[in-house]
């Protein structure tokens, strides 16, 4: 496999035109077909509803959270219903698109995390760190938290698994 700076076809990247529009263009191909998947060309729709929205802070920062609720188009299979559950979190002072990372937590409505006045916020590392929520917030990004149960529910029956008597 050619490193950053070598086409596949194995000549060296020299300038910036063919970083931008051949090696680059390469290196995102190989993460989209290895990394991330491709999504299928059949895959359903999703239309997506705000169901509620509430001011609030993580931490010292005021935010916006809202509810959403993805319906995804099971017209192939109506005999199930999917409606994915996802917390969409964004700094309630951007003036502008954020960044958001996603994040895959059960649950759901997922409230932001806030701790009391001088304490850590839940799920905090023990060396006093702020949860990832938050330092995402405070960076000026935003995070959607998305239940992944309400895509595939977990319908293990645990009755099952307990030891024979």
């Amino acid at each position: 496999m050619p490193d950053a700076l070598t086409l596949k076809s194995g000549a060296k990247v020299t300038t910036s035109e063919v970083w931008w529009h051949q090696r680059r263009p390469e290196i995102v191909e190989d993460f989209e077909r290895e990394m991330y998947g491709r999504v299928p060309a059949n895959a359903p729709r999703v239309t997506w509803t705000c169901t509620s929205t509430e001011n609030t802070t993580i931490g010292s920062h005021p935010v916006i959270s809202k509810q959403l609720t993805g319906h995804v188009d099971n017209s192939l299979f109506p005999l199930i219903s999917v409606d994915i559950q996802m917390t969409l979190v964004t700094p309630a002072d951007s003036t502008s698109p954020v960044p958001v990372m996603m994040l895959f937590r059960g649950g759901f409505p997922p409230r932001p995390r806030q701790a009391p006045p001088g304490r850590i916020a839940a799920g905090g590392p023990a060396t006093g760190d702020p949860p990832a929520s938050e330092q995402l917030i405070a960076a000026g990004w935003g995070y959607a938290s998305i239940n992944p149960a309400s895509i595939q529910a977990d319908n293990v029956n645990r009755g099952h698994h307990r030891a024979r008597q």
